[in-house]
């Protein structure tokens, strides 16, 4: 028995079009899917150059601001989107008005792990101090961000320590949810 011929008529370079689409489609639908969750915990290390600025009010009073750019390394994480080993770029603007027995800072960062997934977080602390040697311990909070971050918040416990030639290694406990 002969089975019957069918002919289709494709313009030129459709037939390659359909293909090419049917090809992106399947080969989509096998990439693993990252599910996001909704809450959870990790542990980073942030570690930051300083280029800071200090304007002298007199009476041991003074107003430093700048820029802080590093790195910021998950190393403990209970899953996406803070998975263990998970990197990217530290950037920040810090402020701190210090007095004599005082100081209160305050740094405004994005932490980038693609173009596209952006956290957002303000450092705080009232204690402590920032010349080399010195540290102190404050409150990290998340304040949402871009892609995989968008949405999340949260509360941080860090520790930070100011090392020679304006180095910053901070290591922060988080919790978050969505």
């Amino acid at each position: 028995m002969r089975l019957p011929t069918v002919r289709f008529t494709m313009q030129h370079g459709s037939l390659l079009r359909v293909l090419a689409y049917a090809g992106s489609v399947m080969s989509c639908s096998l990439l693993p899917q990252v599910a996001l969750d909704d809450s959870g915990t990790f542990e980073a290390v942030f570690s930051t150059v300083n280029n800071l600025h200090l304007i002298d009010r007199g009476d041991g009073n003074s107003i430093v601001g700048g820029a802080s750019i590093g790195t910021f390394t998950v190393v403990k994480g209970s899953g996406n989107p803070f998975a263990e080993g998970s990197v990217g770029q530290a950037e920040c603007i810090p402020l701190i008005k210090k007095g004599p027995n005082s100081i209160d800072l305050e740094a405004h960062c994005t932490f980038t792990s693609s173009p596209d997934d952006k956290l957002f977080g303000l450092f705080k602390r009232k204690s402590g101090d920032i010349a080399a040697g010195t540290g102190g311990q404050g409150r990290l909070e998340l304040l949402g961000g871009t892609g995989k971050y968008s949405g999340i918040t949260g509360a941080c416990p860090y520790k930070t320590s100011y090392m020679p030639q304006n180095t910053v290694v901070t290591i922060a406990r988080c919790d978050w949810n969505k």
